[in-house]
């Protein structure tokens, strides 16, 4: 049983056998490498050329800066990339944390994310590649 994580399964008292949770860790060095071909898959979508890709583009930014919200919000309704959803949270008085979940060309979801990251008062900006990896 997985113990002290915070996500624990919640073992044999709740109906998850510790034999089902081991095979999935057995053998760490496989699931590495699984992992690290899997990230370069998704990497190499991210290469300029035709294929749509998905991310999360993650900032921080300062509320109270005059017309920052707007303008993030006239680059996310420009047509050249889909915005999936977003999630707003107020982290204090003074910051925000978006994260917008986009999808479209590679080089469009970059500019998007440049875009918005050197906007005044974006304290920190981070695009994540997220494409799907076919198996």
């Amino acid at each position: 049983m997985l113990t002290g994580s915070g996500l624990s399964p919640g073992g044999p008292q709740q109906g998850v056998s510790d034999s089902l949770i081991r095979p999935l860790s057995s053998s760490p060095s496989r699931l590495c490498l699984a992992q690290r071909k899997d990230d370069q898959v998704v990497e190499d979508l991210w290469e300029p050329g035709e294929e749509e890709v998905a991310g999360v583009l993650t900032i921080v930014y300062d509320h109270h800066q005059r017309e920052l919200t707007q303008h993030i919000l006239d680059i996310q309704h420009r047509q050249y990339v889909h915005v999936v959803a977003t999630t707003h949270v107020h982290m204090d008085h003074h910051d925000c944390l978006e994260t917008i979940i986009i999808r479209g060309m590679p080089t469009e979801t970059e500019r998007l994310s440049l875009e918005i990251g050197g906007l005044r008062g974006v304290r920190f900006a981070e695009l994540t590649g997220a494409s799907k990896v076919e198996n």
